[in-house]
């Protein structure tokens, strides 16, 4: 059998097995096909050189090393497994981000429940921060940092059980964590007033309205379970609207006011956290609006949800070793409670000073480089968590790598997002399906009005185009020599991706020595230059197999 690369990946989509593209590696995770193995995300796909337009492949599985032909023939053409998602680029949830007690009750579950565990990984960590308060913090610029989180659970339409992970990470855990929490967890919001009205201040007898007073909310904690952010987001469009700006503040935690009232609503040192579902489709639309640019959006951790097994006949979450992870649980919030600052392990501040400076850099250009723009001190927030819940008042190397994991697949999902071009507008959209198209050789950019369609229009609106893919991560330049004067042509990152290269934009000077950029070094969408390399080196499979062994 002559196969490349593509021929294997839809091989095994075909029978049913989930196969994720490694971000920043020319290589896909799966299922491994030996029946004696059969260990979920163990089997790596490798691209390898090739002539020509053939691309071989080579599997390498964690557990049995080196496959061959006979082991890809054993797939069946069906299978009752769930189907492979149409997205190409999902992130894959690194074994450090469940962590600790949080991350064994997630462990736990797994099995027993339909939902992601990514999900149910984002719901447990807004619940469990909002449960802490304004207790243990981190200083960050003179300024306390909690672990207050605003996250999303992005997925399809009840297929994606976002629900049931919210189900299992905010209902589930407050009950058996902490119980009278459940007061303190509310749904529906829609306006600035509503979020300031559960954390208001008491307002003394004779100064409230009609004369009379408010003994208002002493418990300033608050989880807001929004079971359809789409409503939301639609509200914080509307003209006049203060919702967003409160939002923002909340997650600073600032203190919170409305002075549009005879008696002015204020809320001071509010600890506000949000856990809400949202569709990609949704979510891109409102990614189209303002919220974006002013610094929202950003402030959101998205977390792609999937379904990954089946339970006809439901999940059973009563088992003895969720019970006893959430028992787990309970003890660690209890006694983490009494931690107030937080700083750092003489390992925990070296991890941080290397680390600093790629998480204060945007790590794309344009939108979605806005969008990844708050990294750091969301690593800084779940470090504290993570510390916290290990009974310390210090940080170190592990929690802060827990951290990072987490943090990668929140820029994995927002990667994601921007990979299916949703938030694009049409003339991008058809220029990237162009780009696509014409593989890994790209298009001149003389060649672009061709590929919208239209010999009508206008350079400018080709430019404009052309700087919605780059800004997005979705199309590089690069210059191509020759005679005469040095032509632009434009590849599409997916072709850049599958043709092996790394997707770094580079000048023509650094084309020359292949090993200085080896494929299977970590993607770099780092600020776009005005170049990237017109080849890139093949991948080294043997440095790969000996990375893994």
């Amino acid at each position: 059998m002559n196969a490349t690369t593509e021929d294997v990946l839809k091989r095994f989509r075909a029978a049913g097995y989930t196969v994720e593209w490694v971000p920043g590696k020319a290589e896909w995770r799966t299922r491994c096909p030996r029946p004696r193995c059969q260990q979920d995300g163990a089997l790596r796909i490798f691209a390898t050189p090739g002539e020509g337009e053939l691309q071989p492949f080579a599997m390498w599985c964690d557990h049995c090393k080196r496959l061959d032909m006979a082991d890809l023939d054993r797939l069946p053409v069906k299978s009752s497994r769930a189907a492979a998602s149409t997205f190409d680029t999902l992130p894959a949830l690194e074994d450090a981000a469940l962590y600790g007690p949080i991350g064994r009750y997630v462990r736990a579950l797994a099995p027993h429940t339909e939902a992601s565990p990514a999900g149910v990984l984002a719901a447990t960590l807004t619940t469990v921060g909002a449960m802490l308060g304004r207790g243990p913090h981190c200083m960050i610029e003179g300024a306390p940092h909690h672990a207050r989180f605003m996250t999303l659970l992005v997925g399809s339409s009840s297929t994606a059980r976002k629900g049931t992970a919210m189900h299992h990470g905010c209902g589930n855990v407050i009950r058996a964590v902490d119980p009278d929490f459940s007061t303190r967890t509310v749904s529906g919001l829609s306006s600035a007033e509503g979020l300031i009205q559960w954390v208001r201040d008491p307002i003394p007898e004779g100064e409230g309205p009609n004369g009379k007073g408010d003994p208002g909310i002493i418990d300033k904690r608050l989880l807001v379970r929004q079971g359809e952010a789409a409503g939301l987001f639609r509200v914080l469009e509307r003209e006049g609207n203060t919702l967003s700006a409160r939002l923002r503040e909340a997650w600073d935690g600032d203190s919170l006011q409305v002075m549009t009232r005879a008696a002015p609503l204020v809320a001071t040192d509010p600890h506000v956290c949000i856990v809400a579902s949202i569709t990609p489709s949704e979510l891109a639309r409102s990614l189209k609006a303002v919220e974006v640019q002013n610094g929202l959006a950003n402030r959101f951790m998205p977390f792609w949800c999937e379904r990954e097994c089946y339970h006809p006949h439901g999940g059973n979450d009563d088992q003895p070793e969720v019970l006893d992870a959430l028992q787990a649980l309970r003890r660690s919030v209890a006694d983490s409670r009494t931690i107030g600052r937080v700083t750092w392990t003489p390992d925990g501040y070296d991890w941080w000073t290397d680390h600093y400076a790629d998480l204060t850099t945007p790590a794309a250009g344009g939108a979605l480089g806005t969008l990844m723009a708050r990294g750091a001190p969301i690593v800084q927030r779940l470090a504290l968590l993570f510390a916290v819940l290990d009974g310390k008042r210090e940080r170190n190397t592990a929690h802060c790598e827990a951290a990072l994991a987490v943090w990668h697949y929140v820029e994995g999902t927002w990667r994601a997002l921007y990979a299916t071009a949703d938030v694009l507008s049409d003339r991008a959209q058809r220029l990237l399906a162009a780009l696509n198209d014409a593989g890994p050789d790209g298009l001149l950019r003389s060649a672009c009005r061709g590929g919208l369609g239209s010999g009508n229009i206008a350079a400018e609106d080709i430019d404009g185009a052309l700087s919605e893919l780059r800004e997005s991560g979705l199309a590089r330049p690069h210059r191509q020599a020759g005679k005469g004067r040095t032509a632009e042509r434009w590849v599409s990152m997916r072709n850049l991706m599958q043709d092996g290269r790394n997707g770094q934009e580079a000048t023509e000077s650094t084309h020359s020595d292949h090993n200085d950029h080896p494929a299977s070094a970590p993607h770099d969408f780092g600020a776009p230059l005005e170049l990237i390399a017109s080849d890139g080196p093949p991948l080294d499979v043997e440095t790969e197999f000996e990375y893994v062994t």
